[in-house]
């Protein structure tokens, strides 16, 4: 699209300050651009299609995360300024990243000329770098600044843990086998349904998710916003109340995890089995939005599951859907089982041939883990710790080879043949 020659689109972040009527109606009567609607969440912005998004400096929408992620998908961002805070506000919204900045009380035409303005030389900057990228010289195969095969995330890898019985204490466990193999490890529960390791570890409810995303949005140290726990890893609570589910953006949760992923080895992030896409019958936000988002994330996903024939059902449930939404390995997790080698061969048999799981492991009933969670505390001897350490070895990041493909593995065969 030729932005110079046609008139913008404009999307307006919801603000109670009165240029966005005023601007609305100026448009509607003489042009010049077009507004295409009012973005009330960063989700919601990113669903629509516009050339330029101005917003108050004030709303939630705006974040230097999110407005470098707009810049990135090539629209444009105006930030306006409180007017009365003069020079110090206008500094301050320039820090997010802007394109430009306006102060709150500038008129609608004056506003209008800005958009058309910015979109014109944002045009002849690009056809500008074009030019110089056209004559550059190519580079050597192999240098330093040669072909990008493919683009990849820098960091730490992302694990996902979702599911039933059981699946709080195995995200904690995880973390804590993380720590032991010397990795730094940051357990994040993001289970808006559910959330339940603030409980099971003992921490407060505060700080939280909604502190960290706090101190995102704000360019502000993530260091307040997290426990470190005597046990070696870092805890970020969940969502005080799950009725405040809404609060929580799939955007600002994504932004959360990737942010981590940049200063920890392993995120074992916990989510809520339910990942069934909602947003079509509640608006804007899905209630399983977050979950679904950060499934696409992963680079492992763990599936719990309780050692019952209603259990195994829900996990091939909870499996398919993760399936369809990313390629990456699904390790089991069959929490509780009982003893016999009958049920042992009848779960596997059937998870098997249903999921054909990266690692399949079989937890067995441990009164370890029943006084644990009493007392907040980790289970690091026993049957339960001993069962899952083949799971931790396998999720550990390799660092001096490639991953290979995860083996297989009965934990309770290959215990049998020790």
């Amino acid at each position: 699209m030729d932005r110079t020659r046609i008139e913008p689109a404009v999307c307006v972040g919801s603000s109670q300050r009165p240029w966005v009527t005023a601007l609305i109606n100026h448009v509607s009567d003489h042009g010049g651009m077009r507004v295409v609607g009012t973005a009330l969440t960063q989700d919601d912005a990113m669903r629509r299609s516009f050339d330029v998004l101005i917003v108050d400096d004030v709303s939630s929408v705006m974040s230097p995360r999110f407005v470098a992620r707009l810049r990135t998908a090539g629209r444009l961002v105006i930030g306006v300024y409180e007017a009365e805070r003069g020079e110090e506000a206008r500094e301050r919204v320039l820090r997010f990243g802007v394109d430009t900045a306006v102060p709150s009380t500038v008129g609608a035409a004056e506003l209008v000329r800005v958009v058309v303005e910015t979109v014109r030389l944002h045009a002849i900057d690009a056809e500008l770098a074009g030019l110089v990228t056209d004559d550059a010289p190519d580079p050597e195969p192999g240098g330093p600044h040669g072909p990008v095969l493919a683009p990849t995330r820098a960091g730490g890898t992302i694990l996902v843990v979702l599911g039933g019985d059981g699946v709080t204490e195995v995200a904690a466990a995880i973390a804590d086998g993380m720590v032991a193999r010397s990795v730094s490890t940051v357990l994040v529960d993001l289970d808006t349904v559910e959330p339940s390791i603030a409980q099971r570890l003992g921490v407060p409810l505060t700080p939280n998710v909604f502190t960290a995303t706090e101190h995102l949005r704000l360019r502000t140290s993530l260091d307040g916003a997290f426990e470190v726990l005597p046990h070696g890893f870092a805890v970020i609570a969940g969502i005080p109340n799950p009725r405040e589910w809404a609060g929580l953006t799939e955007g600002e949760a994504a932004d959360l995890v990737g942010e981590l992923a940049t200063g920890f080895g392993v995120v074992v992030v916990k989510i809520n089995r339910g990942l069934e896409d909602l947003s079509s019958f509640a608006g804007t936000a899905g209630r399983f939005d977050v979950g679904r988002r950060l499934v696409e994330m992963a680079d492992r996903v763990v599936a719990v599951s309780s050692a019952s024939p209603l259990g195994a059902a829900r996990l091939v449930g909870v499996v398919g859907d993760v399936r369809a939404l990313t390629s990456v390995p699904v390790h089991v997790v069959v929490n509780q089982t009982p003893s016999s080698r009958f049920v042992h061969g009848e779960l596997a048999a059937e998870l098997e041939r249903s999921v054909s799981p990266a690692t399949l492991v079989f937890l067995p009933v441990d009164p370890k883990v029943r006084k644990a969670s009493w007392q907040g505390e980790m289970v690091r001897r026993g049957p339960f710790a001993r069962r899952l350490r083949p799971l931790v070895e396998a999720l550990t990041p390799k660092t001096d080879r490639q991953d290979a493909a995860d083996p297989l593995v009965d934990v309770a065969a290959a215990e049998g043949r020790r």
